[in-house]
């Protein structure tokens, strides 16, 4: 009895839908694997296309039958291993073979794939699904000692192979097939048939597990061409989606918003350590606050750039700083913008996760608290001593200016004493002038009497020799 009765989903991302867009209309199909035929149905009757089936399952095989042209159903000509179909279909060259979700549930896919490189027309293509045994939740389920089959899903307890990306491509090839191209369905961790989270895991394992390179990459569907069909075409295109890693959420607020609430904000996911997000907020009027959550957990982050249209900006956390640029952040990793009076449109945030492992977020959170404790007492220290020093300084200023004015008082002093020795000295120079004028008329006085005792002295000694001359002639007479 077939488990695998479902509806054809063509509005989201599933292999059938993706399968589909892969198939050109009127094209010539080998479906393997079909169940009820929803597939079968479409590409018959949508497309236009002509199908063969071949599926092992008598009930569903007869119901896909409807839509097929050749069908090889039941045990012995549906059973894919053991190769009856190809009795039945020999002679046909399809530009499509399908494998929807089947080659998992065979002992040998690689024989079967070898196979079909003999049906396919030159150039002619492989469609297939399989699920990704890699996925986080496995890994998850691994690390908690379980490994549970469920009905469906990754785990279904019909699957007889495992497959990762890699170990595809490598048993495609080593049976004559080359990937052109593969694409992923991704079912995050939480989100599919499995119960683990990554909350199930030590933090650092949770930490680098979230941010694994394709771990939420739930299926694969590949396109396969035969190698010798393949001439230097372009190369094999890799279209690997994720989920996994975290949200980085812009909040903002409007007008007279006094809180940020989940109804105003934008949502960008990442799955890297480091993150360069924008967020265009050109549609959002009368902003007066932003707050941008890095992340929803304890993180150590270096925040490399956060800027307006290019035009960098400032900004608060609720994190400590532990060098330049880098923050611990306990519980949730916020940063907190005020919004310029200019018109902006893009909001850029680029930072970098160290590690969100909480043990040493606290053991920084604690360190970094005990340092800005530290920092904070010495601030206080600081500040007691400057109002010392500000104190002995306004002293000094005080008696620097008493003394200043007590020097202008000796300048102004000196300066009027100056002006008096410069007018007694001038004065001086009076009376210098008259002095040497006075001796000058003193030393020509004295010439003159020099002169008059001159001639008082000649007129006496004239007088005399009278008197003597006298006397002589009287005594001789």
């Amino acid at each position: 009895m077939q488990t695998y009765n479902y509806e054809l989903d063509l509005n989201t991302k599933n292999s059938n839908s993706m399968i589909i867009n892969m198939i050109k209309p009127g094209s010539l199909v080998l479906e393997f694997g079909p169940a009820f035929g929803r597939l079968t149905k479409y590409i018959s009757e949508s497309l236009s296309c002509t199908v063969d089936i071949v599926e092992m399952d008598s009930e569903s095989g007869e119901n896909a039958s409807k839509y097929a042209r050749t069908a090889c159903i039941g045990k012995i000509n549906g059973n894919i291993e053991t190769l009856a179909w190809t009795k039945k279909l020999a002679g046909n060259k399809y530009d499509y073979i399908i494998f929807a979700d089947v080659l998992e549930h065979l002992h040998n896919p690689g024989d079967v794939l070898r196979v079909c490189c003999g049906f396919l027309k030159k150039d002619g293509e492989i469609l297939c699904s399989v699920p990704n045994i890699a996925h986080s939740s496995i890994i998850i389920s691994l690390w908690n000692n379980d490994f549970t089959y469920q009905n469906v899903g990754l785990l279904d307890q019909t699957h007889v192979h495992f497959f990762t990306r890699k170990t595809f491509e490598l048993l495609a090839r080593e049976n004559g097939l080359e990937p052109i191209s593969i694409e992923s369905i991704s079912v995050g961790v939480g989100g599919n048939e499995i119960r683990w989270i990554y909350d199930s895991l030590p933090e650092i394992v949770n930490e680098e597990l979230r941010l694994r390179d394709e771990g939420d990459a739930y299926q694969y569907i590949f396109r396969l061409k035969r190698q010798i069909d393949i001439n230097n075409e372009a190369g094999q295109v890799l279209n690997v989606s994720s989920v996994a890693g975290y949200v980085c959420e812009c909040f903002f607020k409007k007008d007279s918003d006094t809180e940020f609430t989940s109804l105003q904000r934008i949502q960008k996911k990442y799955n890297s350590r480091s993150a360069k997000i924008y967020f265009d907020l050109n549609n959002i009027q009368r902003l007066n606050g932003l707050c941008v959550k890095l992340l929803p957990c304890s993180a150590l982050i270096r925040i490399i750039n956060i800027s307006w249209d290019s035009c960098d900006i400032p900004y608060t956390t609720n994190g400590n700083i532990i060098s330049e640029n880098i923050y611990a952040f306990l519980g949730s990793a916020e940063v907190f913008i005020t919004v310029p009076e200019v018109n902006h449109q893009i909001l850029y945030v680029e930072f970098e996760i160290i590690t969100t492992f909480e043990k040493y977020i606290n053991m920084f959170g604690h360190v970094v608290k005990m340092l800005n404790q530290k920092a904070e007492e010495e601030k206080n220290e600081i500040r007691q001593l400057q109002v010392v020093v500000n104190d002995i300084k306004q002293k000094m200023n005080d008696q620097i200016a008493e003394r200043e004015i007590e020097s202008q008082r000796f300048n102004d002093q000196i300066s009027f004493y100056q002006e008096k020795n410069q007018k007694l000295n001038d004065q001086i120079g009076v009376f210098e002038e008259e002095r040497a004028k006075l001796n000058d008329q003193i030393s020509f006085y004295q010439e003159e009497n020099q002169k008059l005792n001159d001639v008082v002295l000649a007129y006496e000694e004239k007088k005399t020799r009278s008197i003597w001359d006298i006397l002589k002639k009287t005594y001789k007479e």
